[in-house]
């Protein structure tokens, strides 16, 4: 049976998760489906599960952030991903250089078990300019754009797998893939831009297939999709995801750039 980790932008990871797909040899998916007779405590497991996941070496991924808007696509941002693992905590490290009127930006999430994200920006003023000090921001300042792009800052952060409200709603191929969807809902009140969110989360990997973000209204905001995944050295690697954004039809699509060793 193939077994599949998903790049988690932020977790993994998801967004991120943690950032390669591994495959082996044997085939066939499952079948065996338990019945899901709580569905709340089945999701506060598997949520405690993505947020315990942690890289176990240090790794770096360079890529562009291209983004479409009216059918048109803008020239690539240069980003790099760095996941850095730690006696206490791991960090998911984003960076772009200034690019399409786009000033360079870092935006660290550090994981703690038992802990929120803790999130910190730099973004120069200008492009060409250098990047400042970070500062920390809140849950609520994390939700803006990563560089002009589909991408918040919450989203890099999978922040929605912290929220309070964790259900596992049913089982769901997504991809020739068995999945859990988990529905992640915010504390009542809180401003962290989306009012639920859906992810499709592989059974054997819990690898982060798809999701889909929605707004206060129950209306449906964002999906998020792997796009294409490579074989690399013998290790699968994701090639290229998307975020759309279904209120003004814009798309950011990250895209890796996949080398041998």
């Amino acid at each position: 049976m193939r077994n599949l980790i998903l790049p988690r932008v932020g977790l993994v990871v998801l967004l991120i998760s943690a950032a390669v797909l591994r495959a082996d040899q044997r085939a066939g998916q499952p079948t065996d489906l338990p019945e899901i007779t709580d569905p709340a405590k089945a999701g506060r497991e598997l949520a405690a599960e993505l947020r315990s996941s942690a890289p176990t070496e240090a790794s770096e991924f360079t890529g562009a952030l291209r983004v479409r808007v009216r059918g048109e696509w803008s020239e690539g941002i240069p980003a790099t991903l760095r996941l850095v693992p730690g006696a206490t905590n791991w960090q998911t490290i984003y960076e772009t250089r200034a690019a399409n009127g786009q000033p360079a930006t870092r935006f660290v999430a550090i994981h703690a078990l038992g802990r929120p994200n803790d999130y910190w920006l730099a973004k120069a003023a200008n492009p060409g300019e250098a990047l400042p000090a970070s500062i920390r921001i809140t849950d609520a300042q994390a939700v803006t754009p990563l560089a002009g792009t589909d991408f918040w800052l919450s989203d890099l952060g999978l922040d929605f797998f912290h929220w309070p409200g964790q259900r596992v709603l049913r089982y769901e191929m997504r991809r020739g893939r068995s999945c859990r969807v988990l529905e992640s809902t915010p504390p009542p009140g809180a401003n962290l831009g989306y009012g639920r969110v859906l992810s499709w989360i592989d059974r054997e990997s819990n690898g982060l297939l798809q999701a889909e973000a929605y707004d206060l209204n129950n209306r449906l905001l964002k999906e998020f999709t792997v796009r294409s995944i490579k074989k690399v050295d013998g290790v699968w690697q994701v090639k290229d995801m998307d975020i759309r954004t279904l209120t003004n039809g814009s798309l950011t699509r990250l895209e890796f750039e996949l080398t041998t060793k």
